[in-house]
């Protein structure tokens, strides 16, 4: 009986994911019911082995009947709070002071969807709460768009 739940937790797991990618791709291919233009679509945060250190994935979509070249930047910031000595009111930290950067803004360009991914370190002691991302688009679809995530580092 027990060997069955796993199995029926399991197959619930699969599906769940495999509703989220269907979900995903029906918006890139069916824009009719979604909002139009360029998405921020997803900001995941994973927890590394070292300490205080993650790997971001954020994933941008453009839903439109007819898809174009887009292209824009965006600017990552971790919002948080110092804990200890130097606790205090939050505290916003662009991704330029935690992270290794060759260039900033970030850039993208895509038809369909694009992956970003990188590296951040966050200072000791600071509890982060969310994060805020940034798009501005340029172009004939110029304009921006913001989006902020929970914080949810997972394993």
């Amino acid at each position: 009986a027990q060997e069955l739940r796993r199995t029926i937790k399991v197959l619930h797991d699969d599906a769940a994911v495999l509703t989220e990618e269907v979900t995903f791709y029906k918006s890139l291919m069916s824009p009719s019911s979604v909002a139009r233009g360029l998405q921020i679509a997803e900001f995941d945060v994973s927890v590394t082995r070292e300490l205080n250190q993650f790997t971001y994935h954020l994933l941008l979509t453009q839903v439109e009947s007819r898809r174009d070249w887009i292209q824009g930047d965006i600017r990552i910031a971790v919002r948080g709070r110092r804990l200890g000595a130097q606790a205090g009111d939050e505290q916003v930290l662009s991704l330029t002071e935690i992270a290794d950067l060759d260039s900033y803004p970030l850039k993208f360009r895509f038809r369909y969807f694009q992956d970003l991914s990188g590296v951040i370190t966050l200072p000791l002691e600071f509890q982060p709460i969310s994060i805020v991302v940034t798009a501005q688009c340029r172009g004939t679809k110029a304009g921006d768009l913001e989006r902020t995530f929970t914080w949810i580092a997972s394993l």
